[in-house]
């Protein structure tokens, strides 16, 4: 039989009386090699022991077949029969072969940002896989960190057919708020005209009316100069009105896993590039 690395594998061992005989057999494994255990259960049919043979994730991989040898003892009676046990490397998911490697992108790109991970399966695996995926960095007071996505989020393995999916990297544009000051000052705008209305309205202590029409027009060409400069100002030397930097451009790494019940590896490392 042939055993992964954390597997275990069956073999059923029968036992014949001969001349006659009748009584209890006792089995015993000897010539394990290391980090393989063996147990025995009664099998389903009369006569018979289930041999289990477990080998532990650190077993060492065989470079060919050991023989087991199973005594079956008893009291002064024995017998033996041979089992060839090889302890193989466990199945599992790795990167397969096509795999974007490396994209270089800029802030708040929506084209060349997407990628493709390739899984496939070693060591005779097969299965469903699920697929993850997280972005690292080695800078520092990173704004707006970028963030990626696969589809489809699971493969299905199937022989030695590496199977596909599609990594989208979300980055964050710059933006500026250059029209703060403009977006502030209209809504006072509002209530000054309305005083200036009121000002047209005659005053029991005054004879003369200032024209509503002619106050209106002064101040809105006022204001129009006065919001402009605010414009001006905000965009000027980024201190008044603020800026939203984007992604910080720099290197960062992006790591894809693939995970099926208790297998787990990284199966696409890409580094990212923020210009």
């Amino acid at each position: 039989m042939s055993v992964a690395q954390g597997g275990s594998g069956t073999s059923t061992i029968s036992v014949s009386g001969v001349g006659g005989f009748t009584g209890t057999v006792t089995l015993a494994a000897t010539g394990l090699p290391n980090g393989v255990s063996a147990n025995f259960a009664p099998g389903s049919t009369a006569g018979t022991q289930v041999l289990t043979l477990t080998a532990t994730a650190s077993a060492p991989i065989t470079s060919g077949a050991v023989t087991i040898t199973v005594t079956g003892t008893s009291a002064s009676l024995s017998a033996t029969t041979t089992v060839d046990l090889s302890v193989i490397a466990e199945p599992g998911v790795a990167p397969g072969s096509g795999g974007t490697t490396s994209l270089t992108v800029t802030p708040g790109a929506t084209t060349g940002n997407t990628g493709t991970i390739s899984v496939a399966g070693i060591n005779g695996f097969g299965g469903v896989v699920d697929l993850t995926c997280r972005v690292t960095t080695a800078l520092t007071n990173v704004s707006d960190m970028p963030t990626c996505s696969l589809n489809p989020t699971s493969v299905t393995i199937s022989g030695s057919v590496a199977q596909t999916s599609t990594l989208t990297v979300n980055t964050t544009p710059a933006s500026s708020a250059q029209n703060l000051n403009r977006s502030i000052f209209w809504p006072l705008a509002g209530g000054f005209t309305f005083a200036l209305g009121l000002l047209s309205v005659r005053s029991p202590k005054h004879k003369r009316r200032v024209p509503t029409i002619g106050l209106l027009l002064l101040f809105v060409s006022t204001t129009g100069l006065i919001a402009c400069g605010g414009g001006a100002t905000g965009s000027g030397g980024g201190g008044g009105g603020g800026r939203d930097t984007g992604t910080t451009p720099g290197a960062y790494t992006i790591t894809v896993t693939g995970t099926s019940g208790s297998v787990s590896a990284t199966v696409g490392t890409v580094a990212l590039t923020v210009q």
